[in-house]
């Protein structure tokens, strides 16, 4: 049943591919022929583009190609379509060119002869912007089917879709009147064809019919690349079609060029010279209506053939008439007037030359012509053209001028009836040439652009005639009009393209047009394009005849080196190449022999390893989906599961409840991208007992990148598991430990520093004067009980420092301080300690600078090194301490004039417990804390701590703390 339904769906595929390859060859041969009826349904529609139909016939090709290659499996389809792709792109590429840069390029400049009347043509020769992006989606499915994929069936659906909704929303537009529906978009595309629309809708079906049919099992299998015959035959299309279509073309702009160029400059000479010509017979006419107002028997007898009004048989008026009679008729005569008549100063004909117009004697001539008589008495006046009013559809023009005496008194009209169609008819004659040339004359008649004389093309178009109703086929005569002087290519009035010159006379306000039909002008560029057209395609065969057997002569052994390979990726390593050349191909096999030894020899080191991984580690491989399809015995031993009870089972049976689902979704949501996922599972055996391993699962992928197994291999980590939880458990019996000691030494200092306080504090109030005077003896006693007080404090402070540093869990209180009030209280504290050793303790003058830092651990810091100062200075020695400023810091120290410190001693003094003599903890007495302590206050901080002494010259500590 499938079957049966591919094959309907080939035929309907080939059959409207049939239909697309016809229109193409149709709508060519329209234009290669110049039938206009072939290029597009109305002669008022916009034609199929050349380059448009070109591609139709290249796209039909391609889609028969894409149906004989997907269905039957034709090797020969898939090398032909690169020729057909190739050409289409070609096209397209010119036309979006042309389309964007505005300029004829390629193959459409060949073939630009629209009907520039024709509706919706933006640019004539070039297809419009949704023409050339459907053939484009043509294109790139054409060549997306070079090459396999498992979703190529849904690119040609979708290309189908996209194309028919291109053709369909057009006919919509045509359907109902939207320009843009039709992708007429100003500046930028002219309309596509109607039959364009049309074939695109059936383009659109043959893809969809094509997307639709079931493939050959054999083809699906099958993954391709572009073949190497196509490629040679693709290169070799290239460099023949590309150089000769694009000299081709400029051959033919040039050609072009020219004949327009030489055209339009006789045109622009015709077009003077005719103009000049009308206006100097013109101006002749007003010089004889100049001449004759002032002769002398107009003059005397105006008077006695006034008197005709009343009574023609007066006579004195039959003398005066017979006496200008003479006069007039001979100048009527010479220079073909068709009436000469005078007129009074009233308007009334009074005298009227020809003998058939006699009834009109006596008619105002302001009810003729009004503009005639009112500036005709002014000066010399040529009318504009109107219809006579006696003569059905003859066009008049007068010439009037005033007739006056010697005292410039107005004694009449003189009035010149010119014949505007013969005697512009015999000078527009003079200007025929070839078959189609002609020069012409308008004027603006009731408001209307009209022809004043029949013209050469057109027998129903005579004088008087309105040239045209259509704006787009008057194009010239509107020009001409308008004041405009130029030339090109635009529409006659039979909507026909010309090459056209437009002059404007502003004596007679006339416009005249010379010009040529645009088929008549081209006629040897069209001639050579012919010529260019039978000479690349017979280039182009042969070149494909040549590329063809080329590609032959290289693909072929190939070929068969590519079946042998075929046979290795298959497994069979056992295959020889025989070498049967010394070129390029010979080796090739030569080098293939020793690949297929070192697979052959890695295949069997791979089977090793296999061999011994599968001994070593707990493995097992699934499908996609997490199904096990392969359990090895290790697993089978953890497990306490047989291979049988493993086989077809999700992993989900081993588990233990122990992760959350979370660290499973994880582990999926790696895997499932491709990526390795390692991690440590506690999975549950048969028996119920547990066990843990470590586990790398690596995915395998199929030819799209998606998972298509998983393996996993597992290490049993159950001992070493149990020897982590010995470990925590270990390891919270020493952090029980650790916090019972931490509340153990808070305790103890608590109850060390108790009695301290009220010691220091009685022993300073015995200082002050409102407690009695005491004796020397006192006073030093009082000041020793402050200082060993003071020490004591300063030693239970380091220890509790030290405890808290240590744990991580001293906490600092930054605030804004002054280094004045730090050294003061400095001063103010350890005063009391010095006297025992009568020693100078003093600040040195600095600068109050504020700082940012925690008060209390500053001041402990700078304790230890004062105090540690004061145990190393002699009796009556010197403690210095102070404050510079520095850029972002200040630095505090302490100066002492003490034994020093040796150099090999300094690195160890702010380690804990570190000294410079083994014996200085028993004689000065201390933890050997404090420099420690203070160092990692000072870091707390943000600070550093460093000292600077040579031995038997003092020392001098540093720390620095961030200026606030």
């Amino acid at each position: 049943m499938k079957q049966t339904k591919t094959k309907s769906y080939s035929t309907i595929t080939r059959l409207i591919c049939a239909i697309i390859i016809i229109i193409g060859l149709v709508v060519i041969s329209g234009w290669i022929l110049d039938i206009d009826s072939l290029k597009s349904l109305s002669p008022t529609w916009v034609t199929m583009k050349f380059s448009t139909a070109a591609s139709f016939l290249m796209s039909g090709i391609v889609i028969l190609l894409m149906n004989e290659y997907r269905n039957n499996n034709s090797e020969v389809s898939r090398i032909l379509l690169f020729a057909p792709l190739i050409i289409i792109m070609f096209f397209m590429g010119t036309s979006l060119v042309s389309l964007f840069s505005d300029t004829n390029s390629g193959v459409n400049s060949l073939f630009v002869k629209d009907d520039v009347s024709a509706i919706y043509t933006l640019k004539p020769g070039l297809t419009s912007l949704g023409t050339a992006i459907s053939f484009i989606v043509i294109n790139v499915v054409g060549f997306t089917s070079l090459l396999v994929h498992q979703r190529y069936k849904k690119y040609v659906l979708i290309s189908g879709v996209i194309v028919m909704i291109f053709g369909v929303v057009a006919l919509i537009g045509y359907a109902t009147d939207i320009p843009e529906l039709y992708y007429q978009i100003s500046q930028i595309s002219g309309a596509m064809a109607v039959h364009t629309a049309i074939a695109f809708c059936l383009s659109g079906i043959a893809l969809i019919s094509l997307g639709i049919s079931k493939y050959s099992e054999k083809e699906v299998k099958r993954k391709r690349g572009i073949p190497i015959s196509a490629k040679l035959i693709f290169s070799f299309l290239v460099v023949s079609f590309i150089p000769i279509s694009v000299i081709g073309a400029a051959s033919y702009n040039l050609s072009q060029d020219n004949i327009e160029r030489d055209i339009l400059l006789n045109l622009n000479e015709q077009a003077d010279n005719t103009l000049s010509k009308i206006e100097l017979l013109f101006k002749e006419r007003i010089a004889d209506a100049q001449v004759n107002s002032n002769l002398d028997i107009l003059k005397n007898e105006i008077k006695n053939l006034e008197m005709g009004l009343e009574d023609k048989n007066n006579p004195e008026y039959l003398a005066s008439k017979i006496k200008v009679d003479e006069r007039i008729k001979i100048i009527q005569s010479a220079y073909g007037y068709d009436n000469i008549a005078v007129a009074n100063t009233n308007g009334e004909l009074i005298y009227i030359s020809n003998d058939d117009f006699q009834e009109l004697m006596g008619i105002k001539m302001q009810d003729m012509h009004k503009p005639s008589f009112e500036e005709g008495k002014k000066d010399v006046y040529i009318s504009k053209v109107f219809k006579d009013m006696g003569v059905d559809g003859k066009l008049d023009l007068f010439v009037t001028a005033p007739i006056k005496n010697s005292n410039e008194e107005l004694l009449g009209l003189l009035m010149l009836d010119v014949p505007i169609d013969q005697v512009l008819l015999d000078t527009m004659k003079q200007t025929y040439f070839g078959n189609t040339g002609e020069s012409f004359i308008v004027s603006y008649i009731d408001d209307e652009i009209s022809v004043l004389h029949n013209v050469r093309l057109d027998n129903e178009l005579v004088s008087g005639s309105i040239l045209c109703e259509d704006y787009s086929m008057c194009e010239l005569g509107f020009k001409a009009m308008d004041g405009m002087r130029g030339s090109g290519i635009a529409n006659d009035y039979r909507g026909e393209g010309v090459l056209a010159s437009w002059r404007y006379s502003s004596v007679l306000d006339w416009g005249l047009v010379s010009k040529i039909d645009v088929s008549e002008a081209y006629a040897p560029s069209n001639q050579l394009r012919q010529d260019i057209i039978t000479l690349a395609s017979v280039f182009i065969i042969g070149s494909a005849i040549f590329g063809v057997s080329i590609s032959r002569l290289f693909s072929n052994p190939l070929i068969k080196l590519k079946d042998l390979a075929s046979k290795i990726s298959d497994g069979k390593l056992d295959t020889h190449v025989p070498v049967e050349t010394s070129d390029e191909i010979g080796q090739l096999s030569e080098i293939m022999n020793k690949t297929v030894a070192k697979l052959k020899s890695e295949k069997e080191e791979k089977d090793n390893v296999l061999k011994a991984l599968d001994n070593s580690t707990i493995t097992a491989i699934t499908d996609e989906k997490g199904t096990i399809t392969y359990a090895n015995k290790k697993f089978e031993d953890i497990s306490k599961y047989t291979e049988k009870e493993l086989l077809g089972k999700n992993h989900r049976i081993l588990k233990s409840g122990f992760h959350p689902d979370s660290f499973f979704d994880g582990m999926w949501g790696t895997i499932s991208k491709g990526k390795v996922w390692t991690g440590v599972v506690k999975n549950i055996a048969k028996d119920g007992s547990t066990y843990w391993v470590n586990t790398v699962i690596t995915p395998f992928l199929d030819e799209n990148g998606r998972p298509k197994q998983y393996m996993a291999i597992r290490m049993d980590l159950t001992k070493q598991k149990e020897l982590e939880e010995k470990l925590a458990e270990s390891l919270k019996k020493i952090e029980e430990s650790q916090k019972e000691k931490e509340e153990f030494v808070a305790m103890i200092t608590h109850d060390l520093k108790q009695p301290l306080v009220p010691i220091q504090g009685n022993a300073e109030l015995l200082t002050m004067a409102g407690m009695g005077e005491l004796s020397d003896m006192q006073m030093e006693c009082v000041k020793e009980i402050q200082a060993n007080a003071s020490r004591q404090l300063s030693m239970i402070d380091n220890l509790v420092s030290a405890q808290k540093l240590g744990a991580g869990a001293m906490k600092y209180e930054i605030e804004e301080l002054s280094s004045k009030n730090i050294l003061a209280e400095c001063i103010k504290t350890h005063s009391p300690a010095m006297t025992d050793k009568k020693i100078q303790y003093f600040e040195s003058h600095s600068e109050d600078v504020k700082i940012k830092g925690d008060k209390r651990r500053i001041l402990e810091a700078y304790t230890n090194l004062i105090l540690n100062a004061h145990d190393f200075v002699p009796v009556n020695g010197k403690i210095e301490i102070g404050v510079t400023d520095g850029e972002n810091e200040v630095t505090f120290f302490c100066k002492d004039n003490g034994e020093g410190i040796p150099k090999q001693k300094q690195d160890q003094l702010f380690k804990k417990y570190g000294q410079v003599k083994s014996d200085a903890k028993r004689k000065f007495g201390g933890t050997g804390l404090g420099l420690a302590v203070s160092q990692e206050l000072v870091e707390g901080m943000g600070g550093k701590i460093w000292l600077e002494s040579e031995e038997g010259k003092g020392a001098t500590f540093f720390f620095t703390i961030p200026k606030a």
